[in-house]
């Protein structure tokens, strides 16, 4: 027979509930992916190595996909950790539209500011613009 093991809102919400029951002694789970817990699986490794050779390369982008939690985002950070200010790194989760709403969303992800209002044409000026920047003060 299984035993319910009754629990409080005070005690769930405690983090050391399932710290001291598994015998963690930091939060695996919080809302930013930490790198520090990534599970390097042969399908991680694969594709931290493909995205390490597209920096190494000087690949224009590269793109990694996957499904929902399996740790795509963690290998970013991690490879922010690795290569630092050296690389510029846009991560879009989730978008949506055609292709002015998708340059957009590429737009805000590097951090570059922009009008909605702005034209599809001058959107990718923009993006262009901030790319050969980039390239020009040797980051990838």
């Amino acid at each position: 027979m299984n035993k319910v093991v009754e629990t409080t809102v005070e005690e769930a919400g405690n983090v050391g509930f399932y710290m001291d029951f598994f015998g963690f002694r930091e939060r695996p789970f919080t809302l930013v992916p930490d790198p520090d817990f990534l599970f390097w699986s042969a399908q991680h490794r694969r594709a931290y190595s493909v995205l390490e050779f597209g920096i190494l390369s000087r690949a224009p982008i590269t793109l990694i996909t996957g499904g929902v939690g399996c740790g795509k985002t963690t290998l970013l950070r991690e490879l922010l950790r690795q290569f630092g200010a050296k690389i510029t790194v846009g991560l879009i989760s989730n978008a949506q539209g055609g292709r002015g709403e998708l340059i957009q969303w590429v737009l805000n992800s590097l951090g570059v500011p922009f009008q909605v209002t702005t034209s599809y044409v001058q959107l990718f000026q923009k993006l262009q613009d901030f790319l050969i920047e980039e390239y020009a003060s040797g980051r990838r």
